[in-house]
């Protein structure tokens, strides 16, 4: 993976920190399990499938429906469901993080430079 990157000179947004930092989070607790940073094996329809997984769950849980005129949801969701619904959204920002390390594993051996 590349790492030829400034961290002092990154600046994101409140939602986006707060949302990496959770992400984070939950990975730590699979590392015992996984391994750290065990997602590098080029298994890219596995971390898609399992991004899928949490986008159906995260619509299940919130009752999401999609419609002619947009998208409704439940608005009677209980508390621990909106705390499940949440967790399962950094599960799945996560798959697809290793699904994009991954796509970027596959350019890099192929020597392909790096868009930035």
């Amino acid at each position: 993976m590349e790492k030829n990157f400034d961290l002092e000179k990154i600046s994101v947004r409140p939602s986006v920190y707060l949302h990496a930092r959770k992400m984070e989070s939950r990975l730590r607790e699979k590392d015992k399990e996984k391994g750290k940073d065990g997602w590098h094996d080029g298994n890219l329809y596995y971390y898609s499938q399992k991004a899928a997984d949490c986008i159906q769950k995260i619509s299940e849980i919130a009752g999401i429906r999609f419609t002619r005129v947009g998208v409704k949801f439940n608005s009677d969701i209980k508390e621990k469901d909106i705390y499940l619904a949440i967790k399962k959204c950094y599960d799945g920002s996560n798959f697809m993080m290793m699904l994009a390390d991954n796509l970027r594993d596959e350019l890099l051996e192929r020597g392909i430079k790096l868009h930035k």
